[in-house]
């Protein structure tokens, strides 16, 4: 049996709204990658100005092949002093399965 596949996705949003706990538009799946090294590094890197000067959080979504599939594991990120840093998820998204494919 194959292993199941995995894609990284990377989304920004501009931001978490703390009063309806969902994410505030617009929010936008800017592509995706095979690994999650290439992943943080695009982000990292701002490659293609992911930040846009709009956008303040991103998130890195792990997800298997397939028609609707489910997120495995999420790396977040907020915009801070011109660069993307690692931040704790947002208890206000604890319940929103995907952001980038779903």
């Amino acid at each position: 049996m194959t292993k199941p596949k995995n894609i990284y996705t990377i989304t920004v949003m501009e931001d978490v709204d703390l009063f309806t706990n969902k994410v505030s538009s617009p929010s936008r799946t800017m592509g995706w990658y095979p690994s999650l090294k290439r992943a943080k590094e695009t982000l990292h890197n701002n490659t293609g100005n992911l930040h846009e000067c709009l956008y303040m959080f991103a998130v890195i979504e792990k997800t298997q092949e397939g028609v609707f599939p489910i997120c495995d594991e999420r790396w977040w990120y907020g915009w801070k002093k011109n660069a993307w840093v690692a931040i704790d998820e947002p208890k206000e998204v604890y319940n929103i399965v995907n952001f980038g494919i779903g």
